[in-house]
């Protein structure tokens, strides 16, 4: 990595280290016009230790079935071992062909050559590239960056595979004219790849996946739950207390603080009524048939109600 960023606080991290307020020898190197905008934006702001900072990362693969596991060993270590001494079906080997081509493609060296210092977190951090000024880091941020491109590289694996099933449909432009990618797709041959192709599943955001036994089991619950409580509750625990001669207080509470009831008291009081209730059912239900109540003939009768009340006490 070639630092070429001004901090504005001191940075211990071992890999991003910036400690230095004095920027002479960035002045020197041919990166003197970042120093004049980092002093441009403040005068406390650190530089860079060194110009140039590595990062060594090792990789390693094992390759495992149910019994046995490879060495752990580079991606190409002991290739010349089929399977890498693994005892594998047919099925097994379409799948470790499929990992092995996705993990020879997406190694790090891959993933810094075709991304180059867009796989860095740190750039999260810089406010202008323009003016190569940036935020402070953590202490751990090299830990940060290697978690980071594990990631990554574990998230282009998941794309190979996904395009294996499902090769993306690219134009591209060749000195012949446009072509499309999947012209240069090679469709699975053996039983075994075309098997591995069919149970590849991809999550997909427009899709939910759900147990049916369970969604029955939840509707199965539902109606029984329902049909108790329309059925059965309270009328049939109002039926055994009556059996065993226990106070009616309860089963008068229930109906009279139902719901239809208690908004048919408030709108009485309000001049719309009278109400009768359906002893059936418990639902009130207008004295005068075909009476329809509208606002206004509400503060009529309210109005009406008022005066009523007022002539009478005039009277006594």
């Amino acid at each position: 990595m070639i630092s070429h960023i001004g901090y504005t606080g001191k940075v211990l991290d071992p890999w991003f280290r910036a400690t230095s307020t004095n920027n002479s020898y960035l002045t020197n190197s041919t990166s003197n016009y970042i120093v004049a905008a980092a002093q441009s934006y403040a005068k406390l702001s650190h530089y860079p230790d060194r110009l140039n900072s590595v990062l060594g990362c090792t990789e390693q693969y094992q390759f495992c079935n149910t019994t046995l596991c490879s060495a752990m060993g580079g991606i190409n270590a002991n290739f010349t071992n089929p399977y890498f001494g693994l005892v594998l079906n047919d099925d097994q080997k379409a799948i470790f062909d499929l990992i092995y081509t996705g993990i020879s493609r997406i190694t790090i060296s891959t993933g810094v050559y075709i991304l180059g210092d867009d796989l860095l977190l740190a750039k999260e951090k810089v406010w202008s590239e323009i003016d190569s000024l940036s935020s402070p880091l953590p202490d751990d941020q090299w830990e940060k960056e290697a978690v980071n491109i594990v990631n990554v590289m574990l998230s282009a694996l998941q794309g190979r595979i996904m395009h294996f099933a499902s090769p993306p449909n690219i134009t591209l432009k060749l000195s012949k004219g446009t072509v499309s990618s999947l012209d240069f797709v090679t469709a699975p041959q053996t039983e075994a790849e075309k098997q591995t192709c069919n149970i590849v599943r991809i999550r997909d955001a427009a899709y939910y996946n759900f147990k049916v036994p369970g969604l029955i089991l939840v509707l199965a619950l539902g109606l029984v739950i329902i049909f108790i409580n329309i059925f059965c509750v309270p009328g049939l625990v109002f039926w055994v207390r009556r059996k065993v001669k226990r106070s009616e207080h309860p089963r008068d509470e229930w109906y009279q603080t139902s719901l239809l009831r208690l908004y048919s008291t408030a709108v009485e009081k309000n001049g719309i009524g009278p109400w009768d209730i359906n002893d059936r059912w418990d639902i009130p239900y207008s004295r005068t048939a075909g009476v329809s109540f509208t606002a206004d003939r509400a503060w009529q009768m309210n109005d009406e109600t008022s005066n009523l009340m007022v002539d009478t006490n005039t009277a006594g």
